[in-house]
């Protein structure tokens, strides 16, 4: 198997700060990322309910995802609500297998 197929690109953006999560929208937008708010927000279990209501006043288009496990399967699994519908972006938060599963799946 070529070596470019078996990679996964990195993030276009990451942001670590107090207060990053409730300027999602904004700073999506600065970033020419999406100016419109069509993400996938992809989220750890016991985070997505307070995620969700951080992010809502500047985007209230986004879709909130909570994986759990971050197995194959999850991200297979997540890859295929993505699918459903046309997203300008997929944004991670959370810990390591959280971000590696949206990653995953967003490049699936």
């Amino acid at each position: 198997m070529p070596l470019l197929a078996r990679t996964v690109n990195t993030p276009l953006a990451i942001e670590v700060r107090r207060g990053a999560i409730a300027n999602l929208g904004p700073l999506l937008a600065d970033r020419r990322i999406s100016a419109g708010g069509d993400v996938a927000v992809v989220v750890g279990p016991g985070q997505g309910e307070r995620i969700a209501e951080l992010i809502r006043p500047g985007l209230d288009r986004a879709d909130v995802f909570t994986v759990s496990g971050g197995t194959l399967e999850a991200a297979h699994e997540l890859g295929e609500r993505l699918r459903k519908r046309s997203y300008d972006a997929v944004v991670g938060i959370g810990g390591g297998k959280t971000i590696d599963t949206a990653k995953y799946a967003a490049t699936r």
